[in-house]
């Protein structure tokens, strides 16, 4: 997976680092542009939790419900209207509600008033005038101080009528005590209890006033802690500028994902597989500028980038096929040339194998062949054509044993009609009778007509498919032309063109030029010489 995705990276990181540098940039230039806010907090206990001495559980919980009354308050408009009134300030209802943030806590009954202004002082001024105008609104505010004077003066009467009845009590005693006859005792035994009867309602009473002054009510609201100068809140610039460069990363991500969908060109042989249903043969390296260089695969046959050449042989000779390829067809998709250089090698590698080979140039516009060979000033393929020569009158040998070159030709020729003509067909059956395998460098497969019909005329072709040019579409297309003519495809091939291969394989240039100075001919010019004296 990661090979698939390392060189895409590779072709976008420039994406990357510019979406990723951009978004930094900007997140940082928006957040030090901020400008810096203060916040200011006030606490207000809701209920009697410190108050009362002993407060109830029932108490807790409806103070806990009248807390949440209380942090809505603030957001209602007429209190924030009234709140702006009395304190002067020059903005609106909704500007204030945007300062304001209240927070409750059920389990400690703590409202918390926050607001968050550009200025310190007016943070703490409109955190304490929101506690005061709670405070203020509660009902008990109004209220506690006559409720307690009005339960102080009770209290004191019914301290007054105790004292009066124990004072009472003692005379009535002493009255007993003087009493001389029965019934009077009697009388002033009775008269005792009922005052003892008063005193103990009384002191009942004295009890209940103690309780409920002593019991804090549970709509208390009171002012824990005012607010102070509002203390500055961190801009948090390098985490903005972090969070907003790795948002440019995974965006510069999504576009390379999305241009990499959008464009169809192929680099990587799983691009060539979702193009392609034909078998691959392989991945091979190429010159840039092939003509400069003879084959590879005679220029350093030591190294990896010949033995790709080398498996692509032995894949077309050894492997088993529908139909045994007897005529081999390489050819490009948009004529870079790469068609002649694999066609080159391939041949080379063949006759290395022992085959009898004839390599044809049949692409006379870009005659990479004869480039490569040497044999750009020698009449071949469409010198043929335009004479009654034979064929194998117009081949070169070279210095591998059983490789002979048809040369392209010097002579402008009408391509479509020397590849459909029965005379060109003739001569390849011909050449079948005579050598082991033939391979033809084509022209373009997609924009030459030409190709399509020599391929007709091969055993298999292989569509040489150039890495970071060709896309998909069009291979599709030229499979499309293929099978729509008849004619079969034994595989594809990636070409990779490598700058500074000459460089990096330690060029040393063999010379493949033809053999002119040598009286004799190759083994496989004989052959066909031979075969066409006998016909």
């Amino acid at each position: 997976m990661m090979h698939h995705y390392l060189p895409m990276i590779r072709r976008w990181l420039w994406l990357l680092a510019l979406t990723t540098l951009v978004a930094g940039l900007v997140s940082y230039t928006l957040s030090s542009r901020q400008p810096l806010h203060y916040t200011a907090r006030a606490k207000l206990l809701v209920g009697p939790a410190v108050q009362s001495l002993s407060p109830d559980l029932n108490d807790l919980r409806a103070a806990a419900q009248l807390m949440e009354v209380y942090a809505v308050l603030p957001t209602m408009r007429p209190f924030q209207e009234q709140l702006i009134a009395d304190q002067g300030w020059d903005f609106s209802p909704g500007q204030l509600e945007s300062k304001i943030t209240i927070t409750t806590d059920t389990t400690t009954q703590i409202l918390t008033i926050s607001v968050l202004d550009d200025d310190r002082e007016r943070a703490a001024e409109i955190a304490n005038a929101v506690a005061d105008q709670l405070v203020a609104q509660s009902p008990t505010a109004a209220q506690s101080d006559a409720l307690q004077q009005q339960l102080q003066e009770q209290i004191a009467r019914v301290e007054s009528a105790i004292r009066a009845s124990e004072e009472t009590l003692r005379q009535l005693e002493a009255e007993q005590a003087r009493a001389d006859t029965e019934q009077q005792r009697t009388s002033i035994a009775s008269r005792i209890a009922q005052e003892r009867s008063y005193k103990s309602e009384a002191e009942r009473l004295l009890v209940s006033l103690y309780t409920t002054l002593q019991k804090a009510p549970n709509n208390l609201i009171t002012v824990l802690e005012p607010a102070t100068r509002g203390r500055p809140i961190d801009r948090q610039i390098p985490l903005k500028t972090i969070l907003g460069a790795l948002s440019g990363l995974v965006g510069g991500t999504a576009l390379m994902m999305a241009a990499e969908h959008a464009n169809d060109i192929i680099r990587t042989p799983d691009d060539l597989h979702t193009a392609s249903d034909a078998p691959y043969l392989g991945n091979l390296l190429t010159h840039v500028v092939p003509h400069r260089y003879g084959p590879i695969v005679l220029a350093r046959a030591d190294t990896s980038v010949a033995e790709g050449y080398r498996q692509l042989g032995m894949k077309l000779r050894l492997a088993g096929h529908s139909r045994p390829l007897n005529r081999v067809l390489v050819g490009d998709v948009r004529g870079d040339g790469s068609s002649g250089e694999v066609a080159a090698n391939l041949a080379v590698v063949l006759a290395q194998l022992g085959d009898n080979v004839i390599l044809v140039d049949a692409d006379p516009y870009r005659r990479v062949v004869s480039q490569m060979f040497e044999l750009t000033d020698r009449a071949g393929l469409t010198e043929w054509y335009g004479s009654d020569n034979e064929l194998g009158e117009m081949l070169v040998p070279t210095a591998v044993e059983g490789l002979a070159v048809l040369p392209a030709g010097m002579q402008p020729v009408d391509l479509f009609a020397l590849m459909a003509s029965p005379r060109f067909a003739a001569a390849l059956a011909h050449l079948d009778e005579v050598v082991d395998i033939v391979v033809l460098a084509a022209p373009a497969l997609a924009t030459v007509a030409a190709s399509a019909v020599l391929a007709t005329r091969a055993d298999g072709t292989v569509i040489a498919v150039r890495a970071g040019r060709d896309r998909r579409h069009e291979v599709r297309e030229v499979l499309t032309n293929l099978q729509a003519v008849g004619a079969p495809v034994a595989g594809t091939v990636l070409v990779t063109p490598a700058q500074g291969l000459r460089r990096r394989l330690g060029w040393q240039r063999r010379s493949i030029a033809p053999i002119a100075a040598r009286p004799q001919t190759s083994r496989t010019q004989r052959r066909v010489a031979s075969k066409t004296v006998e016909s």
